[in-house]
């Protein structure tokens, strides 16, 4: 069981199943927001870049067309091999990119 104050939330309920479902996207969206990376990013020294603030809506719509990049069989991200600016599908429609940082930053 999770305790919180006064309240508590069953595991394997829905309350539970909706809070764990949300965590992930949250994770990336704060991340994107806050530091433009991830831990993982971080460890490989990416850092996501735009040239508009990486807002939530901004984020939150990269995280989810990042799912619909993975959807016919992972075109989205093998986009990125292909095409001239190395970007994912949804770098370009969220006009944002990945950028590998200086080993010290």
């Amino acid at each position: 069981m999770l305790v919180l104050p006064e309240h508590q939330i069953k595991v394997g309920t829905w309350w539970h199943q909706l809070l764990l479902g949300l965590s992930i996207p949250a994770y990336y969206v704060i991340s994107w927001m806050r530091l433009g990376q991830t831990i993982g990013m971080r460890a490989w020294r990416l850092r996501l870049v735009s040239n508009k603030p990486l807002s939530i809506s901004r984020c939150s719509a990269r995280f989810l067309l990042s799912l619909l990049s993975l959807i016919p069989l992972g075109a989205g991200f093998l986009w990125a091999l292909k095409g001239p600016d190395y970007l994912t599908w949804h770098d370009h429609w969220t006009q944002s990119r990945l950028i590998l940082t200086p080993p010290n930053e």
